[in-house]
């Protein structure tokens, strides 16, 4: 479970001050959509509960732990090991082949490569890309970039799901593709989605608007 308690985030001492003491609880086995008008912090959101971000106010809590303690190592190994994140615009690194990029949070996490392959090819199978996996980012589209990203985060099996705008590149289809693996990734984690996308939000199970 992950909670934020009076959070307030600042990009500069002199910017305007993001969520407005947000307090509030992501369930897990719930599909949580973040929405709102350009501006409001939803991908921000997203980047504070990933620990990506510290905010200026208020914490996060994570199973229970008050983050605003955590050294950057302890940081790096929660996201590590707990948390999969899709990026808006997929962050596939270019000198990678889509296989490798799928594996490398599973590396990161601690397993070796002959562990984390197996589970990667079912997961490209499942997005419609497994016939792409020795190809780079630049070889594929931008929705099928979207598609292997979403495998990436879902590699480590995480307790925590953030994914910004995950359908922003897709077709109907896909979209509903993507919808239906982040609903059975919500079985164990907590699912949060920003979007702005009507379809996703009439798939969710909640919505919190900023």
């Amino acid at each position: 479970m992950i909670r934020v308690a009076d959070l307030a985030f600042r990009y500069r001492p002199d910017s305007d001050e993001l969520f407005n003491g947000l307090t509030y609880t992501f369930q897990p086995g719930l599909l949580t959509a973040v929405t709102g008008a350009s501006g409001r912090g939803k991908s921000t959101l997203l980047y504070v509960l990933g620990l990506m971000l510290s905010p200026s106010g208020g914490t996060v809590i994570v199973d229970g732990v008050d983050t605003r303690g955590l050294s950057d190592a302890h940081k790096s190994d929660l996201r590590a090991r707990r948390i999969g994140f899709v990026f808006q615009d997929s962050a596939l690194d270019p000198t990678r082949t889509l296989l490798e990029s799928v594996i490398e949070p599973a590396l990161y996490a601690g397993r070796t490569r002959r562990d984390a392959i197996s589970p990667a090819r079912v997961l490209l199978n499942r997005m419609g890309v497994e016939h792409r996996i020795d190809q780079r980012p630049g070889q594929i589209s931008g929705g099928q970039a979207q598609r292997v990203a979403l495998c990436r985060a879902l590699i480590n099996e995480p307790a925590m799901l953030l994914a910004d705008e995950p359908t922003g590149n897709l077709d109907r289809v896909s979209a509903e593709g993507v919808i239906s693996v982040l609903r059975e990734a919500s079985r164990n984690a907590s699912v949060i989605i920003a979007t702005h996308d009507p379809f996703v939000l009439e798939h969710v199970d909640e919505v919190l608007a900023l």
